[in-house]
């Protein structure tokens, strides 16, 4: 009887001891499921954050880069209605000034010609003064030959005797006349030479004044038109300079906003790729731990290993609850099993 009973709680205990490795090993498998089923939901909500922060940092990309094309846009913009502003002003300042160049033109014309107008009126009074002028000297010079006449003639009448001296008188007169007529024509002659004169140097004159501003307000033309070319050159010039330099300004800031990109993407991928890395290197020590403590609970590894390739089956749980369930029933059956195969023996004997 006590070797029955004694058999009778060894089977008892052979089968507890069954049913809880059996139990243990399921735990384990489930458990090892269960980590490996954690890490791939953790390493999905890494992969999906991770590509949230890129799908970020690339929207963020893409608006500096609007931002930076908005803004280069605007400074053309902006620019080429500062220069057209500046080319509308320069060309109203140049028309202004051909305008007033013109008006200069010709009212100076204007003021020449009115000026040899009043000089060819006065001339004739200035040519009246000038003949009275020779005139005067003319009677001046007849006086002092009346003069030197009668002196003349009073020293050949003293030395001609009285009966020759009448036709003395005579020739005396007669050659006075003729130098009077001789000197009266001279000065005619001169009076007509000097009106002749004033005429003709009046009118070169003239013509020589004309000629002269006419020279000189085409020469002040050409230049005005010379540096209104200059200007439009320099102007010009201006604006290739303020283009090149928005060209540089745009260059410049899109290198930067690139190179920040770049930098900025190339630092997100670096740090998903070491955070990806420590996270798959933490999954791989805690499942070498979980693997090193399951050998350590004297577990056979390679049954957990082999049951958890295939991952976290929905049925795992009710499995392992169904093996603790039936841990005590299974071993009252196997008790009463044993009780009575006993009776029938020492019934039998």
């Amino acid at each position: 009887m006590d070797a029955f009973k004694k058999s009778q709680t060894q089977a008892t205990e052979n089968l507890i001891r069954h049913h809880k490795e059996a139990l243990a090993l399921e735990m384990r498998k489930v458990k090892r499921r269960q980590h490996i089923h954690l890490q791939r939901l953790e390493d999905k909500h890494f992969h999906e954050s991770w590509e949230k922060r890129q799908t970020q940092l690339e929207m963020s990309h893409r608006l500096l880069l609007r931002h930076h094309q908005s803004t280069t846009d605007q400074e053309q913009k902006q620019l080429a209605m500062i220069q057209k502003r500046r080319d509308e002003q320069m060309k109203a300042q140049h028309n202004a000034e051909l305008v007033s160049q013109q008006e200069y033109t010709e009212r100076t014309r204007l003021e020449l010609k009115r000026r040899h107008i009043v000089e060819t009126k006065q001339l004739p009074k200035n040519l009246k003064v000038k003949e009275q002028e020779i005139r005067k000297q003319f009677q001046d010079a007849v006086k002092i030959q009346q003069k030197q006449y009668k002196v003349h003639r009073d020293s050949l009448i003293s030395k001609t005797p009285k009966a020759e001296q009448k036709e003395l008188i005579r020739k005396l007169k007669d050659d006075q006349m003729r130098k009077l007529a001789m000197l009266a024509q001279q000065y005619e002659h001169s009076i007509s030479e000097m009106v002749e004169h004033q005429n003709v140097r009046l009118d070169n004159t003239q013509t020589s004044e004309y000629q002269e501003l006419t020279r000189r307000l085409l020469q002040e033309k050409e230049m005005l038109t010379a540096y209104q070319s200059k200007v439009r050159i320099q102007t010009e010039t201006q604006h290739q300079h303020e283009r090149r330099e928005l060209d540089q300004r745009v260059a410049v800031r899109k290198a930067a906003f690139d190179q920040k990109m770049e930098e900025e993407m190339s630092a997100f991928l670096k740090q998903r790729a070491t955070q990806s890395k420590e996270l798959h290197e933490r999954h791989d020590l805690e499942l070498s731990n979980f693997d090193l403590q399951t050998v350590a609970m004297g577990i056979d590894h390679a049954q957990v290993l082999e049951a958890s390739a295939g991952g976290l089956r929905d049925d795992d749980i009710a499995s392992v609850r169904g093996s603790m369930l039936s841990l005590v029933p299974s071993a009252s059956r196997n008790s009463f099993s044993t009780i009575n195969a006993a009776t029938t023996t020492s019934t039998s004997l």
